[in-house]
């Protein structure tokens, strides 16, 4: 016993001294960046942590990009320059790559561990019609606003939300639970692990639904399907009257699915 109390307090000793248990403070910053959207055909964006947003762009030449940078440092790094996270935008060619490169400045521990210093970055991207978008994100909320572009999604931990969505949607997701509104679309594909996903659809929408959960329940409320065939865990239906269809598939293993609908025929 006394030698496990001396162990730790050698332990915290330590890691006080070489600053991992020392006292931390918040320093963020803001950068805006516009970047011509001329010839661009997809925006590929890559976070670690926090969270994406994308907007519609009152500028159908710009692709604005707004990155909000939070991370905890020591007192004394609080008013240096902030280069402990960097924004890397590459434009080159027909893509935009987005990249948030977290950095070991700001530290004198001699460790590259970052698990104490809360880094984040939050975006928000204003996007023309046209181009499409993949985002892969760690952990954050990824959401969009009356938007039409193609959008990709890779999420590990976190929300996906949709408001007045309507282009080809593809989302993978691990842990957290999505939540969309849909009054027309291309086509939507969604696949989550662990978390739920309610999908709000119009019922103008001309779309095959294919929904399935492995250990959940599937319902819907409010939508006239036609050809239906469902039970506990999976549902089959069709909305519209046109015989040219989108496909919405959706897949959870463990979480419910639930399609409703507000706007009846």
């Amino acid at each position: 016993m006394k030698l496990s109390i001396i162990f730790i307090a050698v332990f915290a000793f330590m890691m006080n001294g070489c600053g991992l248990l020392s006292k931390k403070y918040i320093k963020s910053d803001k950068e805006i960046h516009r970047v011509s959207a001329e010839g661009k055909k997809i925006i590929l964006i890559e976070n670690i942590n926090g969270n994406i947003t994308f907007v519609r762009s009152s500028d159908s030449g710009i692709v604005k990009i707004v990155a909000e940078k939070e991370i905890k440092v020591k007192k004394k790094y609080l008013n240096t320059p902030f280069d402990e996270i960097t924004i890397e935008i590459d434009s080159s060619g027909n893509e935009i790559n987005i990249e948030s490169i977290i950095n070991n400045k700001g530290r004198d521990d001699g460790f590259n561990f970052n698990f104490d210093r809360k880094q984040k970055v939050n975006y928000e991207i204003s996007v023309p019609e046209g181009i499409s978008i993949s985002v892969e994100n760690v952990n954050g909320k990824i959401s969009a606003d009356n938007i039409s572009n193609d959008l990709k999604i890779d999420q590990i931990n976190g929300s996906v939300d949709l408001d007045n969505y309507s282009g080809l949607l593809e989302c993978e997701m691990t842990n957290g639970s999505f939540k969309g509104v849909i009054d027309s679309t291309s086509g939507i594909n969604i696949k989550v692990i662990n978390g739920s996903v309610s999908l709000n659809l119009s019922n103008y929408i001309n779309a095959r639904v294919n929904a399935k959960s492995l250990n959940s329940n599937v319902s819907t409320d409010n939508l006239k399907f036609t050809d239906t065939i469902q039970d506990k865990k999976s549902f089959r239906g069709s909305l519209g009257t046109e015989d040219n269809k989108s496909e919405i598939i959706i897949e959870t293993v463990n979480g419910k699915i639930l399609l409703t609908g507000d706007k009846e025929i």
